[in-house]
């Protein structure tokens, strides 16, 4: 199994009014950059772990900003085989 620690990883977040969804989605098609989907769709399987008392899940809910998450992820059907999985901790 692989471990892999995450690197930070930014977000830009926009709102956008008085514009539809179609309008939106065709400017993303039409843009020089050809924007395309990076992976086929697929399932996205994750199991995540947590200590005795809770403390990520009261940590998420709390709202607290600096967090570790610990989990495994792999990609394809929830029941069956599980094709490399990996390890992962990330820090928010």
């Amino acid at each position: 199994m692989a471990i892999r620690e995450q690197t930070l990883r930014v977000e830009r977040k926009f709102v956008v009014e008085c514009v539809s969804t179609e309008a939106i989605l065709a400017t993303i098609r039409r843009h020089e950059a050809l924007f395309s989907e990076e992976h086929p769709p697929r399932a996205v399987n994750h199991i995540y772990f947590d200590t005795a008392d809770l403390r990520n899940y009261h940590q998420n809910v709390d709202g607290h900003a600096s967090r570790l998450k610990v989990r495994i992820r792999w990609y394809g059907e929830l029941f069956g085989p599980v094709g490399r999985p990996v390890l992962e901790f990330k820090r928010k």
